[in-house]
């Protein structure tokens, strides 16, 4: 990582504050990577209120994590006036410090929104240009919470070399671990593989085909392992088409949410897929967990998940990793004693 110094020329208000806003749009998957720096945010101001500006599709998870006090997941609402109505009110209400954790060109525009009603500069931290918190220039290939880590260092929200890791570890006991947060809830009583299904589009480098994804199956079903498939709703048809020729396996597409994906991957032998929610889960929760990536080796390193309990397995196209290179990495882990030789 990079060396981040505290900004001296801005005050980071610490634990006097008593309205702080962080913005995390953008999908589940990006939420819980954010979820240490939220955590490090409300730690630093604990008399604040801290708002979240999410998106519609993390909103359900923003709204159990005990790290956040309001959700707003409307300012990309279809809606202007809705949303005009929104950006006002956030503006008016006067944060004592705003972190930016997204710090892409959405973001920035909001930076823009919020300085009328400061007069000047709004007390933000994020890549904006003129942000009075402004962190480095982050490294080629650094992960997410590396550089959340580093721009809420510059901002004096933490101390120097703190890694704001995400901690899953209260999703079941702030949910009070419910029936719908095990696996017998979907009707899995044995060990399990969780398999994240890439796109569903043939035209597309992240196409993994059916034939494939069908053969592992098979393969975990011989070794007494359900395989479990999950993804979003793009991949529901293919979904049921791989069930369908392998009867032992259970399809979840678009029927576990958040908070249950996460349950699932720490509690399945291993997970298969994508950079998505259940891989990101498995990382932080310590499940063995293989990547499958089909883009330049940078982007690779940047989401691979967070565990030294990794295999990744790239190429330019998903299509050229077959069922039996997935096996035989799985393989080397030893996870399946009951599994026929290959």
């Amino acid at each position: 990582m990079p060396d981040p110094v505290p900004n001296s020329r801005a005050k980071n208000p610490g634990k006097a504050a008593m309205s702080v806003l962080a913005i995390r749009q953008g999908e589940p998957r990006d939420l819980i990577l954010a979820v240490g720096a939220l955590k490090a945010i409300s730690d630093a101001h604990p008399r604040a209120k801290l708002t979240l500006v999410t998106s519609p599709a993390s909103e359900a998870f923003a709204k159990v994590c005990p790290f956040v006090d309001d959700v707003v997941s409307d300012l990309e609402h279809d809606d202007k006036r809705r949303r005009a109505s929104r950006l006002n009110e956030l503006r008016r209400a006067g944060f004592d410090m705003i972190y930016d954790l997204d710090g892409d060109a959405r973001s920035a525009a909001l930076f823009q929104a919020f300085k009328p009603r400061f007069g000047a500069l709004p007390p933000w931290s994020g890549p904006a240009p003129g942000a009075p918190f402004p962190p480095p220039e982050p490294i080629e290939g650094m992960n997410e919470v590396e550089r959340l880590s580093v721009q809420l260092i510059a901002a004096g929200t933490v101390p120097i070399d703190t890694v704001v890791r995400p901690d899953l570890a209260w999703v079941r006991p702030v949910l009070k671990n419910p029936p719908r947060l095990q696996p017998a809830y979907f009707g899995i009583q044995a060990d399990f593989a969780l398999i994240a299904l890439p796109s569903a589009k043939p035209d597309t480098p992240m196409y993994w085909p059916k034939a494939e994804v069908a053969e592992l199956c098979q393969r975990l079903t011989e070794a007494k392992v359900t395989p479990v498939l999950t993804g979003t709703r793009d991949t529901g048809l293919f979904a049921q088409e791989v069930e369908m020729q392998v009867r032992s396996a259970k399809n979840l597409v678009a029927r576990a949410d958040t908070t249950q994906l996460i349950a699932l991957a720490e509690n399945a032998s291993v997970v298969i897929g994508p950079d998505s929610v259940a891989i990101q889960a498995a990382g932080l929760m310590g499940t063995p967990c293989i990547l499958l990536r089909a883009d330049e080796a940078v982007k690779v390193r940047q989401d691979a998940p967070l565990t030294p309990q990794k295999i990744i397995l790239h190429d330019g196209r998903l299509q050229t990793i077959t069922a039996d290179t997935v096996w035989r990495t799985m393989s080397m882990w030893n996870l399946f004693p009951n599994a026929r030789a290959s």
